[in-house]
């Protein structure tokens, strides 16, 4: 097994919206707050997450939504 198997090969920031979809391995979170996401393969169920300053969500997911209170987010896929 590769030491960087399963580990992020791409990074891009986001801002938080009701409509944008991406797909994502993790969210970083610069500034601390909440981060509402919608878990991969689950339409429509939105699950909040307190993230400190440089903390993350681990979760697959397809988007952060305009409610996170969380800033300087950064996806990693």
């Amino acid at each position: 097994m590769a030491l960087n198997e399963g580990l992020a090969m791409n990074a891009a920031a986001i801002t938080p919206s009701d409509t944008a979809r991406f797909s994502a391995s993790a969210i970083f979170a610069g500034v601390g707050g909440t981060v509402v996401i919608e878990p991969e393969g689950t339409p429509g169920v939105y699950v909040t997450f307190v993230v400190p300053a440089g903390g993350y969500v681990l979760c697959r997911c397809t988007s952060v939504r305009a409610a996170s209170s969380a800033s300087s987010l950064i996806r990693l896929w």
